[in-house]
């Protein structure tokens, strides 16, 4: 197979040839050797391609940084830009007409968006896989890189600066349990909305990766509700000790995060699990109940009247029923997993997980009926 390349500065034709097919990219962009030292306004970008599926996106934030190394950063502080393609076979039943776009969301929640860009991929007869994979593995990501840095410049410098400074004032550092981490207070919004809806603390173990493996916990810690922001008080997994976060508000708007070891937590703000098969939410909810238990159940039930440590141990008593089955479901799954030898995750960690928390509710319940013994 042999291969032309002629390019101009803005767009690009590559032919690829073999003995059954040619094809050949129109419009595309591509990285430009004489804009390598190129910035604006000493702000910098993290660039994501997303794609059509949910979740579906990839980080081109490296391959950019090699065209244009002033402009594009893995920095937290960076400000992300949203590089999206669609592309549809032509009558033809192989060429592909593509479009793509590039977005930055401003401080209200609102795309700032390029003009779109079309480009295509004309291939003749063949439908081969390996005609297609230069075209998504190269052509594209350098075609989004080089849109990508055309929007950078383009982009009035004035709000690029401002949403530079703004994420930077929405990044923490903490210390939970000896480990230092960067929390950003990020705001999501829907394909769907006009503005943003939730507010999230991303826990970094970095300073200088955002991708999703590397966020060691995302926490909701606000909800946009009929107009108004409402703060939400959750709790944080990494924490050795019962610790709350939330959002400040700073003229109805969150801010800032707000993280308080919690020195006296109620033992029923942790008997509900979020992610039920989650090893390491079933861990820590059976290690913040016991840290609950010692610091304060004692005097939390003396404060109960017969009622209500009645009511308290009725709930606990269907709890440990709920465990029981569960618990067994889990078992099951594990058994049979290990007849056809398949991989035992979860299970192998759950059980054991389960079994200790059936522990922690029937001391819990043994506790209540010694306190009811005495009112």
């Amino acid at each position: 197979m042999k291969a032309m390349h002629v390019r101009g500065l803005f767009t690009g034709l590559v032919i690829l040839c073999g003995p059954a097919a040619c094809s050949y990219t129109e419009g595309a962009l591509r990285p430009d050797p004489g804009m390598k030292e190129v910035s604006v306004e000493g702000v910098t970008f993290r660039l994501w391609s997303i794609g059509p599926a949910k979740g579906a996106s990839r980080d081109l934030t490296p391959r950019a940084r090699q065209a244009y190394p002033a402009l594009f950063s893995p920095a937290l502080s960076s400000v992300p830009l949203n590089a999206g393609v669609e592309c549809k076979f032509e009558e033809d039943g192989t060429s592909l007409s593509c479009e793509s776009r590039v977005a930055v969301v401003d401080r209200e929640g609102r795309l700032v968006e390029s003009e779109p860009h079309a480009f295509r991929f004309v291939n003749s007869e063949s439908t081969a896989e390996h005609i297609y994979k230069p075209f998504f593995q190269n052509d594209i990501p350098d075609h989004l890189v080089e849109t990508a840095r055309l929007f950078a410049q383009k982009t009035d410098p004035a709000l690029l600066r401002s949403l530079y400074e703004w994420r930077k004032s929405r990044i923490s550092e903490v210390t939970l349990a000896g480990s230092r981490f960067w929390v950003l207070l990020a705001f999501n919004r829907s394909d769907q909305a006009s503005g943003f809806e939730r507010a999230l603390a991303h826990f970094h173990a970095s300073a200088e990766a955002e991708d999703a493996s590397a966020i060691a916990e995302s926490v909701e810690i606000a909800r946009f509700v009929n107009g108004v922001w409402v703060p939400r008080k959750e709790w944080v997994r990494l924490a050795p000790k019962p610790t709350s976060i939330t959002a400040r508000l700073s003229g109805g708007v969150p801010v800032a995060v707000e993280i308080l070891e919690e020195r006296s937590p109620a033992v029923t703000a942790f008997l509900s699990l979020g992610a039920p098969e989650d090893p390491r939410e079933v861990r820590w909810s059976n290690h913040m109940i016991v840290e609950a238990k010692n610091a304060t159940l004692g005097e939390t039930l003396k404060g109960l009247s017969l009622a209500e440590l009645g009511a308290l141990q009725t709930q606990l008593e269907r709890n440990l029923l709920g465990l029981s089955e569960k618990a067994g479901q889990l078992e099951l799954r594990l058994q049979q997993k290990m007849v056809k030898n398949e991989p035992t995750a979860p299970e192998m960690e759950l059980v054991p997980l389960y079994k200790q928390r059936i522990s922690i509710f029937e001391a819990l319940v043994a506790t209540l009926k010694q306190a009811s013994r005495f009112k």
